[in-house]
């Protein structure tokens, strides 16, 4: 009691604010823009000044609805405390573990799904969090084991809970990690559907180094049911998942910027290798076999940030750019312009036809708090 007595008085809190604004405008050739406005806020409770506890409670709200006469739809994004004991650290709650490696796509991604959605100014693509206890076990510089459960929110038997483990090591320059998920259907992962159908088991295997002056990695998952007589190779193979990026950062100079320039891919060797008579799903990037993830990012000066990146389907020759603008004007006020468009036949991926081919977003974002 002591000890938790200590640790409260040395705890300090710091609350953020966040309040967005954005007025949206989709259209598509030959028709008219449809404009709709949107906002939201977020409260971030964070508890600092202790090294060895900590916690964060983070709600988010969509304004829109209470703008229509409804309450305000109020989520819990992340809700946890992570304290350190001898020889471990331990986390509870809401929050995300980011296993694997990749902006966009990330063959690793096994605790939360393996398909990401492209969002014009999104920032961060894989963001998903589930509520789990996991486990931290460092074993030296830059190696650790990390062992994480996600039982089921429901009053449900044992068998229901999801769990693994990771392990990280670091040799040279060279990170390799490997992890492995029991995946209890839907009641204890976040992205079921990325797996076959029910209970799983995930495993992956990522690389990370650095050559020449470019932060590379490569990962590899796939998933096998757990039911019984179920053809494990077969299954194996059609849930393939290889994922690999490289990123690099140029100087321009002291009154030019810094540059920086990624790629990433995912190819699924099981999916399909040529357009077919029936199309994808819209938007859907599980149907053939070949993903790529290009950004450009550029800062010529402090507080602006420029951005170019998009997602290409090359064997449909479709796809979607994005270009984007921010500015924080003045502390903790940002203001940004994002504008998209698809590029692609009738029947591809992403097609110039459909609705919301074109769209541009303007936004003001505040951030005000104090510790």
């Amino acid at each position: 009691m002591g000890t938790l007595a200590a640790a409260a008085a040395g705890a300090q809190l710091r609350t953020a604010v966040t309040v967005e604004t954005r007025l949206t405008a989709l259209s598509n050739p030959g028709t008219a823009p449809l404009l709709s406005g949107a906002g939201s806020a977020r409260l971030d409770l964070a508890a600092t000044g202790n090294r060895d506890v900590r916690g964060l409670l983070s709600l988010s709200a969509d304004l829109s609805a209470a703008g229509q006469g409804s309450a305000a739809a109020v989520a819990v994004r992340r809700a946890f405390l992570r304290a350190r004991l001898p020889g471990f650290r331990i986390t509870a709650g809401k929050t995300r573990l980011s296993w694997g490696r990749g902006r966009f796509f990330n063959a690793g991604d096994v605790l939360f799904g393996q398909t990401p959605a492209f969002s014009a100014g999104a920032g961060e693509y894989l963001t998903a969090a589930d509520w789990l206890v996991a486990a931290y076990v460092p074993l030296g510089r830059l190696s650790f084991l990390e062992l994480v459960a996600l039982p089921p929110l429901d009053a449900l038997t044992i068998d229901h809970t999801s769990a693994g483990g990771r392990a990280v090591v670091r040799l040279g320059e060279l990170t390799v990690e490997g992890g492995y998920l029991y995946a209890a259907g839907a009641a204890g992962v976040a992205d079921a559907a990325a797996a076959p159908a029910g209970r799983a088991h995930r495993g992956y295997l990522s690389l990370k180094g650095a050559l020449t002056g470019v932060d590379w990695h490569l990962s590899a998952g796939t998933a096998l049911p757990a039911a019984p007589g179920a053809d494990l190779g077969r299954a194996a193979a059609h849930h393939l998942l290889l994922t690999g990026g490289g990123l690099a950062f140029l100087d321009l100079g002291p009154e030019a910027g810094v540059l920086s320039l990624l790629l990433e891919a995912g190819v699924r060797p099981a999916r399909a290798w040529a357009p077919g008579a029936a199309p994808p799903p819209a938007a859907a990037l599980d149907h053939y076999g070949l993903y790529l993830f290009p950004e450009l990012g550029y800062r010529p000066a402090d507080g602006w940030n420029l951005s170019l990146s998009g997602v290409v389907s090359p064997l449909d020759a479709s796809g979607v750019a994005a270009a984007g603008a921010s500015w924080n004007i003045l502390q903790g006020l940002t203001l940004g312009l994002h504008a998209a468009a698809m590029f692609g036949a009738p029947e591809a991926t992403f097609a110039w036809q459909r609705t919301g081919a074109l769209s541009a977003t303007l936004l003001a974002r505040y951030v005000f708090g104090a510790a």
